[in-house]
């Protein structure tokens, strides 16, 4: 599976025997997409074009199914990223009307809505979330994309995980990954490339 933006909607495109099929097309024109997969499903959350909402929805053996009505609304939202274990979704975008005010909420399948995650108080210029057994990591650059640091929820309380910076210059682009139990970052800074 890849997700994209192609002609202002979101995209998913599977991989099979005779190449790439389109399995979905957004309803709305969007700025911008995040996938990821679990066992149960593949995960796709977007922005609308006027970053005024976010969405999410799953695709599984099933079929196709929305993750609440909106995740988020109001504000210009924006960075949107989904992760997803075992049957929990998250999904993390920043508010950048908001002092660029980081969100995270969790998909609460019996109201078909989505709540907050704890109490989180953090400014970014970007953001990624994952989950890796039960936790839920929260990958953050400083505001003004200067530092990069990592944040786990567990027990209902956000923490930093470590003390220092793992980046000390501007970044571009970062991720956050599991090998077993060990984590891996790799991010593209703005001095070293």
């Amino acid at each position: 599976y890849v997700s994209c933006v192609q002609g202002g909607v979101a995209k998913i495109y599977r991989m099979g025997s005779g190449g790439w099929s389109e399995v979905y097309t957004s309803p709305i024109q969007v700025t911008e997409v995040h996938m990821s997969a679990a066992s149960d499903g593949i995960y796709l959350v977007y922005n609308s074009r006027d970053t005024s909402a976010v969405y999410a929805l799953a695709i599984k053996a099933s079929g196709l199914v929305p993750l609440g009505t909106t995740v988020g609304q109001g504000g210009q939202l924006v960075n949107p990223c989904i992760a997803a274990e075992n049957g929990r979704v998250a999904v993390c975008y920043r508010d950048f009307t908001n002092q660029n005010q980081v969100n995270v909420k969790e998909y609460q399948q019996s109201q078909n809505s989505w709540s907050n995650v704890g109490n989180l108080n953090i400014s970014t210029d970007f953001g990624k979330i994952k989950m890796h057994n039960g936790c839920l990591y929260l990958l953050q650059n400083g505001q003004g994309s200067s530092n990069l640091y990592r944040y786990r929820f567990t027990d209902g309380i956000w923490e930093k995980v470590g003390s220092n910076s793992y980046a000390a210059e501007s970044i571009v682009e970062m991720d956050l990954c599991f090998y077993g139990d060990s984590p891996y970052l790799v991010y593209q800074g703005g001095a070293s490339g």
